[in-house]
């Protein structure tokens, strides 16, 4: 029986350090890509008024993972990178897109002068939705490992 108590708590444990570690690391991981996005945005501003037009292009081809859509103070599509555009109704798939994306994270504002505004719209990575349910997958591995542990104690004790 002394066992048993010892392998829930230590299953708790290592489920509750876990949870803990891989929100922690979620929470970092979507802080940094806040901030990459801001960068991209101030990037584009710049482009879009020819400052530093090498450098800026640089810092916007680098993003190679995070999906954004720029779109004009309607939501009209301008552009978009990292996202693999439908043949069909491309116009009703951004609309729905920039719906999801706003509810992700906040739009970033470019202002370009003082009658236009384009808005960044971004998602999150691969990398961190990935990391969003690799807690679940977790769990679900140590509450099967917690049940084979269970029924391995309670074959063990109908043999004696």
């Amino acid at each position: 029986m002394k066992n048993k108590y010892t392998i829930i708590l230590m299953t708790v444990i290592i489920i509750g350090t876990s949870l803990v570690f891989m929100q922690s690391t979620a929470k970092s991981l979507a802080h940094e890509e806040q901030r990459k996005m801001e960068i991209w945005a101030e990037a584009t501003h710049l482009l879009l008024n020819d400052e530093y037009s090498d450098f800026v292009f640089k810092i916007i081809e680098n993003n190679e993972n995070i999906p954004v859509i720029i779109a004009d103070d309607r939501d009209n599509y301008i552009s978009s990178r990292n996202i693999k555009e439908p043949k069909k109704h491309p116009e009703k798939y951004y609309r729905k897109k920039i719906e999801r994306m706003r509810k992700e994270n906040p739009p970033i504002e470019i202002i370009i002068d003082e009658d236009t505004k384009q808005y960044i719209y971004y998602g999150n990575s691969k990398a961190l939705t990935q990391l969003s349910f690799f807690p679940y997958i977790q769990l679900s591995l140590i509450g099967l490992f917690f049940l084979f542990l269970l029924w391995v104690i309670s074959s063990d004790k109908k043999n004696e």
